[in-house]
Parts: C-alpha cells; structure tokens; sequence
C-alpha cells in the first residue's frame, strides 16, 4: 500500500535537494578502525565518497581498483593517487579502491607498529569554468582546447586535495614523521589517535610545510548530519601560529574541512589556486 510522505518529511527533502545544489560537495575517507593493537598484521577497511552528507555516502571516491563511475568522477579519479605513508614517513604503497555506486572501497594492512598516514591525494589539476554558447554553464577537468567552440566567460582554477585519516598500530608515532612539505597538512605536539570527549585539541596546520597565516577558515562536523536538523559546525580560524583548536562533545567520526586559496599573478591564465584539506579523526569517551 503506497504511503504518502509527511509534510515534515517533504520539507526536510526539499532541503536536502537545495543543499547539494548549491554546496560544494566534501568528501571523506572512513577506516573500519583508527586503534590496533596485537602482534600480527593488522587490516583495516577504508569507505570513501564525495558527498555533503558526513558520514553517508553519495558517489565514489577513487577507482584504481576495476570499478566503475561515471565518465567525469573516472577523468578526476585518473588524477587521484590513494597511498598509505608508513610509521617512519615513507610511503608504503598505492591503495586499491574499488569504486562502486555510492562509494569506494579498500583494505590497508598495517603490519609493523606506529601511525600509518592514509592518503586519497589529488595533485593540482585544471579545472575550467565556463558557459556554452546557449549559455548554460558547465565545467571540464583537462584543457582550453577541450571547451566546445564559442565557449564564453572562461575560467581556469588550479584545484588540489589532500583527504586523510589517521591509524595506530599498537604504540603511535609523531605527526612530524608525516609531514611531506605539500599541500595542507597538519603537524604539532598532539596526536590524531589520541582524542576525547571534552578535551581540547590544538593541531598546527602547514601549508607546503610552512605554518599557515592566521584567520584561515577550518570547519569541523560530527558525523551523522543526515540525520539531525542542525548541523553544528564548529567554525574554527588559526591563530597567529597557524593552530586550531578543537572541542569534542561527543564521541565518533569527525571530519575537518580546510580551504586554502593561494594568490595568482593578475598576469597568470589561471584565476586562482585551491588546496583543499579534509581529515577524518575518531573521538572515544572519557
């Protein structure tokens, strides 16, 4: 018997259509666990997906794994490199994701003790916008000689990512042993595997290695927004050293969201560049 849906309910979908509309979409790697410990290999599966929905998936994320998408997420995923870096800062090796309809998939093995650095990292990579010669507007990853004849108002963006989470295998290394120097990333004193309920966390965010400036926006968000009417993001800025601090009410999967814009000569052919951080952390209770 077909039931119609509540008002409540059709109020609470059209919301949700006008947020993927006009939100940029985030994106998120998940582990099966953050926290190990034994004396023999351990395997962890990973869960990623672009969506707005933290942490419910949308569309995959990375296919180097015989999966399949759609012609324009597979022309992105050719430049997204998915890599595990080692406890002593090395990168260990390329992880296979299979990318299926809502999400991608695929299993690390962590076999010596420390903090492994799980990496989906796209490297700076063009992105064009501009309108068709009808004027509808639409966007192609690749080159100006790609854009359809008559294309007008044309605008090249550099756009580059950087989505991570953290895993310890028994005794946890320092976060210095990963910084790689490019693009966003986070350094500092605290450890990404060692965060609770109702204690502040302070992590240094790098840009190329360097401390960013203060003022840089940062966004963190409980997991399960799909669920609740408010999402509740804590609305973060670094301060003078570059550092944000983080609160913790509940205990789960976070993400962190970090946008970095960095300047162009007026010169240059391309309008702006964008580095883009999103980090996925566990919180356990008190």
């Amino acid at each position: 018997m077909r039931t119609s849906l509540s008002p409540r309910l059709l109020a609470l979908f059209a919301l949700t259509l006008t947020n993927t509309a006009v939100q940029a979409h985030g994106r998120y790697v998940l582990p099966s666990h953050t926290l190990l410990s034994g004396e023999e290999p351990q395997s962890v599966t990973l869960n990623a997906s672009i969506t707005n929905d933290i942490f419910h998936p949308d569309k995959p994320l990375g296919n180097n794994g015989g999966g399949t998408a759609n012609p324009f997420l597979l022309k992105i995923f050719s430049k997204v490199t998915p890599y595990i870096t080692a406890p002593d800062g090395k990168t260990q090796e390329v992880i296979k994701l299979t990318a299926f309809t809502r999400q991608s998939t695929g299993d690390v093995t962590l076999k010596n003790d420390g903090t492994y650095r799980i990496t989906i990292e796209q490297k700076p990579t063009q992105m064009i916008y501009f309108k068709n010669p009808d004027g509808t507007p639409n966007r192609i990853i690749g080159e100006r000689s790609e854009l359809p004849e008559g294309a007008t108002n044309i605008e090249v963006h550099l756009i580059s990512s950087r989505v991570e989470t953290f895993i310890t295998n028994n005794s946890p290394t320092p976060l210095s042993k990963h910084i790689s120097g490019s693009g966003i990333e986070i350094g500092g004193s605290a450890h990404p595997n060692d965060l609770f309920v109702g204690e502040p966390v302070t992590f240094l965010l790098l840009m190329d290695g360097k401390p960013v400036a203060s003022g840089i926006e940062a966004h963190l968000e409980f997991g399960g927004t799909r669920h609740r009417n408010k999402r509740n993001t804590q609305e973060l800025r670094t301060n003078d050293a570059g550092e944000i601090t983080l609160n913790f009410a509940e205990a789960g999967f976070y993400l962190l969201e970090v946008d970095v814009s960095a300047p162009v000569p007026e010169n240059n052919e391309v309008k702006a560049k964008h580095h883009s951080l999103y980090l996925t952390f566990e919180v356990f209770p008190q």
